[in-house]
């Protein structure tokens, strides 16, 4: 999906940036079609096409910066050491999130996201687990053993909700999933 994502972004600044060129280079006099009404029209109109064709590049390029510079910046939650700032990336806290519950008896396979709100970190965790654990308990076993993990052992305080989902449920003799294979 980022990589569709990427594309798609990719493709509609190149379209901008074309779109808005031609329009300004038309607002600015080149080329005429050679249509007696439109020519006149793109004449006597030339200063508001090129202000609207300057103004696409513009905000096209705007989002260029914008996104080069937010781009960099990865999602992290942060607190106050004795000796300085801390900061956790999101990255690191759902590899820790995945590790607790791979090791838990009935997990088969486990997928967590993180995602900041207002009034503190949710931890979204996709689960696959043996078809023959009770999948309530197990849930409330995970959600607990996640959040005391994340405050202890990380020191997030933050921890508001842990959303669990169970995608699969597998019947024994199937082996883990390996590391590079998603949902």
């Amino acid at each position: 999906m980022k990589a569709f994502n990427r594309l798609a972004y990719v493709l509609l600044v190149l379209y901008g940036l074309v779109t808005g060129l031609a329009i300004l280079l038309v607002g600015t006099g080149y080329p005429f079609l050679g249509v007696p009404g439109l020519d006149d029209f793109l004449k006597q109109n030339s200063l508001t096409i090129a202000a609207v064709g300057a103004g696409i590049v513009s905000f096209i390029v705007l989002i260029l910066l914008l996104n080069l510079f937010l781009r960099g910046r990865e999602p992290s939650i942060g607190f106050s050491g004795s000796r300085g700032d801390v900061r956790i990336a999101h990255a690191a806290i759902e590899d820790f999130v995945r590790r607790l519950c791979e090791a838990m008896p009935g997990v088969r396979d486990c997928r967590c996201k993180m995602e900041q709100r207002r009034d503190g970190l949710i931890a979204l965790v996709r689960l696959a687990l043996d078809a023959g654990v009770n999948v309530p308990e197990m849930a409330e076993s995970i959600q607990h053993d996640v959040a005391s993990h994340l405050q202890e052992v990380m020191g997030l305080e933050e921890i508001s909700e842990v959303r669990l989902t169970v995608d699969k449920l597998v019947y024994r003799g199937r082996e883990r999933r390996s590391e590079e294979e998603e949902f």
